[in-house]
């Protein structure tokens, strides 16, 4: 065998060694291993939103004698996020509450979650009040009619951004009373459930003409 010859033979013997070693050192799976699930990306959750508001509820009747309409179903909400609600006002025909990441969130932008209104006047989202005097936010402005639940018809406000995103609303009337819930950037489904689970199943006769 020639020197040459030689040389190669010691590699093609080395490379055969590391091949060995590589697949000696591969283990197949566990079955521990094979049973445990790929981690996905968070999905939205919900769950009964009543303790939201339980704090406020006796301020509310005792403030004012529009029905009230609280959502029984908040997205994204457990225990290692809760949402808390503030009063922003009340009296005889109206009430309003922010709905906030913080237990003193008042609306702001960096901890609000949602809006809450009723009353015997149709609300006006901020959007639509900032575009009253300006086109080009009048332009952005999408508005769509929605079904609710017992057939009520209502209006989805989609969020507009600009420094920063607005809530989006749905906005509906039940005989005198009307209504709105917001949420930080919802989408129309998540809204339209939101609003769903508020709606009583039977029409309240505190609401009719």
């Amino acid at each position: 065998m020639t020197p040459r010859a030689k040389i190669r033979f010691a590699v093609a013997l080395v490379v055969l060694f590391s091949m060995v070693c590589i697949a000696s050192t591969a283990q197949a799976p566990t079955a521990e291993q094979k049973s445990v699930p790929r981690k996905e990306s968070p999905r939205p959750s919900s769950k009964e939103a009543s303790s939201v508001f339980k704090k406020l509820e006796p301020q509310l009747r005792d403030g004012t004698k529009v029905p009230l309409r609280l959502p029984a179903v908040l997205p994204y909400l457990d225990a290692e996020h809760p949402v808390f609600a503030n009063l922003s006002s009340v009296d005889e025909s109206h009430y309003e509450i922010y709905l906030g990441w913080t237990s003193d969130c008042a609306g702001e932008n960096v901890c609000s979650y949602g809006r809450l209104y009723g009353g015997g006047s149709p609300f006006q989202s901020p959007q639509e009040e900032a575009a009253k005097d300006d086109n080009e936010r009048r332009e952005k402005l999408t508005l769509e009619p929605v079904e609710l639940r017992r057939g009520i018809k209502g209006q989805f406000i989609d969020a507009v951004c600009h420094a920063y995103c607005t809530e989006s609303y749905i906005r509906w009337c039940e005989g005198r009373f009307c209504y709105a819930i917001g949420m930080k950037v919802g989408s129309k489904e998540m809204l339209v459930k939101v609003v769903n689970s508020a709606i009583p199943v039977r029409r309240s006769t505190e609401t009719k003409r």
